[in-house]
């Protein structure tokens, strides 16, 4: 008799959150290695940037190999390929020209990789600010 498609959805599901249990396991020391990163909000008239910073407010002192990524989205259901990156980054500020931002939210995520260690950036989760 075959499995009905709730049973398959959810043995997949199964499958998924342990093969990602297991992946956070193995990368358990690599990953507590890193520091937990917030960003400090800039604006004026033109321009908005994220600044990161570590849960001391300073600029993170990262593991030789690693640099900071910032990514941005217009709204919350953006497709990944639609999100942004910065215009230019000074200081150690990323920033995006404010009319990219229709709304008046500005939201960003702070990343950190090494083409070394990883495939992809380790990203914290979605902030955002009032523009």
């Amino acid at each position: 008799m075959p499995c009905s498609p709730a049973a398959t959805a959810s043995a997949a599901e199964s499958e998924f959150y342990a093969l990602l249990k297991a992946e956070a396991e193995a990368y358990r020391e690599l990953l507590d290695s890193l520091p937990r990163l917030t960003g400090r909000v800039y604006q004026d008239e033109f321009w908005a940037g994220v600044q990161p910073l570590d849960k001391d407010g300073d600029p993170p002192d990262l593991p030789e190999g690693w640099e900071l990524r910032v990514r941005f989205r217009m709204n919350e259901g953006d497709a990944e390929s639609d999100y942004l990156g910065a215009d230019h980054i000074d200081g150690g500020t990323f920033f995006l020209r404010r009319d990219r931002f229709p709304g008046r939210r500005l939201q960003y995520q702070i990343g950190v990789f090494n083409r070394e260690l990883v495939e992809m950036p380790i990203y914290e989760d979605w902030a955002s600010a009032r523009l």
